[in-house]
């Protein structure tokens, strides 16, 4: 292991994955494709310890420790707060780095060496990160219990085929919801994964709201808000559905089919359950947006921005060239998809999952009049 620096922290820990690509399952890692989740992270502990003043942030399966050190050494001076940190993790030499490296940073907190899912039952934290390798599935039923109403449960997901539809059968036995290959794939996994958390807590009176959501090149990221009411749990079950496609067609519509019996037709495609809600909170991510963050804050903002363009529209994207496939023709520049869909009197919105790919209010059914209708 050698000392490495990410922020304002240094820590140690051996370079894991590639710029893109997920790090290594056990040992003492450190994983540089992850550094936009822990810098939207820092943002969002600044952004709960401004309201709350102080908070305690439980980093659960540490690692290296660098996502809790770097809220230690950057959230208080981004929030004028306080932070105490708790990390903990399965490995001897993970908790020994971490400790060596919060004398590193002059800085303060506790180390556990175990299973974090033993703290859940002792710990109340009002910010609890899971970063696992693979599902935060196996954590969350336990995880509830450590978050304080009103707190922050953050979530990471590297189980991406599962969700993205590779593997229907492993989404449903995982998260029970059923994924198939979609154009709109990397929002129906983000949705299956938030329809998951948001089912699970609710069997425990708990409501979990979504603040900040994403997918990201292998992993897909979710900062949830906890409510401890069963009226609110209740609400929040309203927001999962199912979505129904029509396959080699651009109709779609979020259908409930647990309120009346129904037979697919099989030219039909029917995924999730799901979220059908926000995948973001347009309030939290303005807050995001108030906070003195420098340039080091550019990526994580960026996205910040994009996430907010994405609210209020449909739980589905278009990708121009699987549009111009299903209509038979030429694919459009996204600036003359804008361009139309405004004509029409449409919104019109990028998304973060895709360069070639929008968000828009107008009806599946209606695309080929809206972009075509005049020709290319």
């Amino acid at each position: 292991m050698k000392w490495l620096k990410e922020g304002e922290a240094e820590f140690l820990a051996e370079v894991s994955g590639g710029e893109r690509g997920p790090g290594k399952r056990s040992g003492v890692f450190y994983n540089p494709a992850m550094k936009l989740s822990r810098d939207l992270t820092v943002l969002v502990a600044a952004g709960l310890m401004r309201g709350r003043g102080e908070i305690l942030f439980f980093d659960a399966l540490a690692g290296s420790g660098v996502r809790g050190l770097r809220v230690l050494k950057e959230g208080p001076s981004l929030s004028g707060g306080r932070v105490r940190c708790i990390f903990s993790d399965i490995s001897r030499d993970a908790a020994e780095s971490i400790e060596k490296s919060l004398k590193r940073n002059f800085a303060e907190g506790e180390v556990f060496e175990g299973d974090a899912r033993e703290l859940f039952h002792t710990i109340k934290a009002d910010f609890l990160d899971i970063d696992p390798y693979g599902s935060p599935a196996p954590y969350l039923p336990e995880a509830l219990r450590s978050v304080r109403h009103g707190g922050i449960l953050a979530i990471t997901a590297t189980d991406t085929a599962p969700l993205s539809g590779t593997y229907p059968t492993t989404c449903l036995r995982r998260y029970l919801a059923w994924s198939e290959k979609v154009e709109f794939l990397k929002e129906m996994a983000l949705r299956i994964l938030l329809g998951y958390a948001v089912r699970v807590a609710a069997s425990r009176d708990v409501c979990l709201k979504p603040l900040l959501s994403y997918y990201k090149d292998h992993y897909l990221r979710a900062f949830l808000q906890v409510s401890r009411s069963r009226g609110r749990a209740r609400e929040a079950l309203r927001s999962v559905a199912h979505i129904l496609l029509r396959r080699g067609s651009l109709g779609r519509r979020v259908v409930w089919i647990y309120r009346g019996g129904w037979e697919k037709p099989r030219d039909l495609q029917l995924i999730g359950p799901l979220w059908v809600g926000e995948t973001s909170d347009v309030r939290f991510l303005k807050g995001l947006k108030d906070l003195p963050a420098g340039e080091r804050y550019g990526e994580a903002l960026s996205l910040v921005d994009t996430l907010s363009e994405e609210t209020g529209y449909p739980p589905w994207y278009y990708e121009v060239n699987e549009v111009a496939r299903a209509l038979r023709s030429e694919p459009l520049s996204m600036e003359k998809v804008k361009e139309r869909l405004g004509e029409g009197g449409f919104r019109f919105s990028r998304t973060h999952y895709s360069a070639t790919a929008f968000k828009t209010d107008a009806p599946g059914e209606q695309l080929e009049e809206i972009l075509y209708g005049g020709g290319i």
